[in-house]
């Protein structure tokens, strides 16, 4: 509502995770102050319906798309790929992910919890200072979790007909 959003602009319905403790440490965009809980709580902002919806990551898919509905394209237009996937070089990839937070369980003093991945190349660190008030379980499971991600994530693209354009990506 800062933002200058009325309550019917925006659906979290689909958050359910509790919030301790937010810091909010100087003046910042309403996206800037709502990434550090993304990260915290796995979930992702979209344009939907004229309103910004959160959703959860996670969920299962909402349709299957057989080969034969991808790769759409004109007549004129050479054929695509029916599926492009995109991945990070592995040398890129963080093998360490730090998280700096206030620490509930310790009168909100900041607090530090690490997840390392084993492997003998040395690469960078991901390391994060979070204004989210939390456990330090809950700070090692999203230091674990966020690494894990890394190392997941990859981007998928393919075109399709018409047929498909109810759905949202």
């Amino acid at each position: 509502q800062r933002a200058g959003l009325e309550p019917e602009d925006i659906d979290v319905t689909d958050l359910t995770d509790s919030v301790d403790g937010y810091i909010v440490p100087r003046q910042m965009t309403a996206r800037a102050a709502i990434e550090p809980l993304q990260q915290a709580f796995f979930f992702d902002a979209v344009e939907s319906d004229d309103k910004v919806k959160f959703v959860k990551r996670g969920k299962s898919s909402a349709t299957l798309i057989p080969i034969e509905d991808r790769a759409a394209h004109e007549q004129s237009q050479e054929l695509p790929d029916a599926l492009t996937v995109t991945r990070a070089f592995e040398l890129e990839l963080p093998v360490q992910c730090d998280i700096t937070y206030p620490d509930i369980e310790a009168d909100h003093l900041i607090g530090n919890q690490s997840d390392r991945r084993i492997t003998k190349d040395p690469r960078h660190n991901l390391s994060l200072q979070m204004p989210v008030v939390m456990t330090a379980e809950r700070a090692k499971a999203v230091a674990r979790t966020l690494l894990y991600e890394a190392w997941q994530n990859q981007s998928f693209r393919f075109t399709t007909t018409r047929k498909y354009a109810h759905l949202e990506p």
